[in-house]
């Protein structure tokens, strides 16, 4: 409005002058005077249009410049969705195929395969998830030896508790050469229970205990004889006073 005003403010004052005499030349020159007011006002006001026009097409440009600004990095952040998101597909493939069973197999875990490319919260992501993994596995296992050891050790003290009833039970019935007799089977088969509980505590780690022995180390197994011969196959006294155990049955 001050563009279109400014032009005609000089020339107002000559106007109203001109308007008041009453000669007819003052009438033409007030004439020629509003039109030339009249011409600087269109002058004011096309100059004026072309400002607003001019400054319509640069708000225009503009707009046209932030909406392609706009597509493109919308555009550039598609893509780089889809690219992380193909990443990690194949980051869990790897997780799942390579990586944990290496875990459960105890055998060195490999790395992360898309450290470089993947954000570094993705990648701590991954490596808590084999770690938590790889601990729980450890504490299993390590529940898992020491229920063994404990085991093994019940089924060792439970063997030795035979082998000190069987031995009492001879003792008292030592006269009796079937209950004797059975008695140093029944201390031959407690020693070796007693045996493979102490191989099982070592299998898990614990120290090596004492498996324990026959409670009659001098007595042996002897053969049956040739056919016509009195005697038969049974426990016998051995003077060397060395433990042998029967035919076909293990010492450990």
């Amino acid at each position: 409005m001050a563009m279109v005003v400014a032009p005609c403010a000089p020339a107002a004052p000559l106007v109203l002058a001109l308007l008041a005499a009453p000669s007819r030349w003052a009438m033409a020159a007030a004439c020629g005077t509003g039109a030339a007011a009249l011409l600087g006002l269109l002058l004011a006001l096309w100059r004026a249009h072309r400002a607003t026009a001019a400054e319509l097409a640069h708000q225009r440009a503009e707009t046209a410049r932030r909406l392609a600004e706009l597509a493109r990095r919308d555009k550039q952040w598609r893509s780089f969705t889809d690219q992380q998101a193909a990443l990690l597909r194949q980051e869990c493939e790897h997780l799942l195929t390579e990586r944990l069973p290496a875990v459960f197999r105890g055998r060195e875990v490999p790395p992360v395969k898309y450290r470089a490319q993947l954000p570094e919260t993705v990648v701590r992501d991954f490596e808590r998830v084999v770690a938590e993994i790889a601990e729980r596995l450890a504490e299993r296992s390590e529940s898992q030896r020491l229920a063994m050891v404990a085991l093994a050790g019940r089924v060792q003290t439970s063997a030795h508790r035979i082998q000190a009833a069987v031995t009492t039970l001879s003792e008292r019935h030592g006269h009796d050469p079937d209950i004797l007799e059975a008695a140093m089977w029944v201390d031959h088969a407690a020693t070796q229970q007693a045996r493979h509980a102490q191989s099982l505590q070592v299998l898990g780690g614990s120290g090596r205990a004492s498996a324990g022995r026959s409670r009659w180390p001098w007595w042996t197994w002897c053969a049956p004889p040739p056919a016509g011969s009195s005697p038969t196959g049974g426990w016998r006294w051995r003077a060397s006073r060395t433990w042998a155990p029967p035919p076909g049955s293990s010492s450990r």
